[in-house]
């Protein structure tokens, strides 16, 4: 790349002439891009495959993130945190803060939450504070056993519990609402665990931020985490929405809502990009 300078009637100006390819500049670029920005790779035919091209959802930096953005919350430093990032203002999620306020309505002012896949209970925080009046407030955090030990030992009060299994949350909340947030995609076998959380028969499920598309097959995809979140990859569903509609009312529930969570926003491969999808059901009589 060349730079000639010239100064003309006092208007100074730089001009840069480079001789980089078109296709040496659409590299670059994607690199740039990755370097800061979540990105997916791959179309593969197997988890164990996708596994061994990704560090892994268990990766204990997650873990570690998660820890110091929650202590933040806790002790007041933060407002909340999102998928480990800690945000100093209040966002709030109007979609899912609209139907936990509807189920807690149509249940007496009760609201008894199973949160699967909360993480150290990321959306109890976010919404907490326009729950308080609330008649009864109890938030249970299903999660991965790493996570569970960790909430127990710094975040459980009688309020947000956390659990290792649903059976365990189901026993001891007898939860009126179930919330999926950003959780099936991650799991090996989403249609298995799907089929038996509806399954329990909870009044109202809220399946929240799910990457899902009206393209046919589900894509099994590497999802890649830029460093300035944390270092990490790992396997990623994008779900057949109509296979998931399907499933829904199979087990006797009917779609209240269907919306998109991240308007403006898409998922996937460059070759697969659709929006993000969100389902509020209802268990039917």
């Amino acid at each position: 790349m060349k730079t000639f300078s010239a100064n003309l009637f006092g208007v100074h100006a730089a001009v840069s002439i480079s001789r980089e390819s078109p296709e040496s500049s659409r590299i670059r670029q994607n690199h740039e891009f990755r370097k800061h920005n979540i990105y997916f790779t791959g179309d593969y035919s197997s988890w164990s495959e996708a596994v061994a091209d990704a560090t892994g959802y268990n990766s204990p930096l997650i873990l570690e993130k998660a820890l110091s953005s929650m202590r933040k919350v806790r002790d007041g430093e933060a407002c909340f945190e999102r998928d480990t990032v800690v945000f100093d203002h209040q966002e709030v999620s109007y979609s899912l803060l609209c139907w936990l306020l509807y189920c807690a309505s149509n249940s007496s002012g009760s609201l008894r939450v199973m949160d699967f896949g909360g993480a150290l209970g990321s959306s109890y925080f976010q919404n907490r504070i326009f729950l308080q009046q609330l008649v009864e407030l109890r938030w249970g955090v299903v999660e991965q056993s790493n996570f569970v030990a960790a909430g127990l030992n710094e975040f459980e009060t009688d309020t947000l519990q956390y659990f290792y299994t649903p059976e365990a949350c189901k026993k001891a909340l007898e939860p009126n609402f179930l919330l999926l947030s950003g959780v099936l995609q991650y799991i090996e076998r989403p249609w298995v665990l799907l089929s038996s959380l509806l399954a329990q028969g909870l009044p109202y499920v809220l399946i929240d931020r799910t990457m899902a598309h009206r393209f046919g097959r589900d894509r099994l995809a590497v999802q890649h985490v830029p460093a300035s979140i944390y270092d990490a990859s790992y396997p990623v569903w994008l779900l057949n929405a109509d296979e998931l509609e399907k499933c829904i009312k199979a087990y006797g529930y009917e779609i209240v809502d269907s919306f998109d969570p991240y308007p403006g926003s898409m998922f996937g491969p460059d070759d697969f990009q659709a929006p993000y999808m969100s389902w509020f059901l209802r268990r039917q009589a």
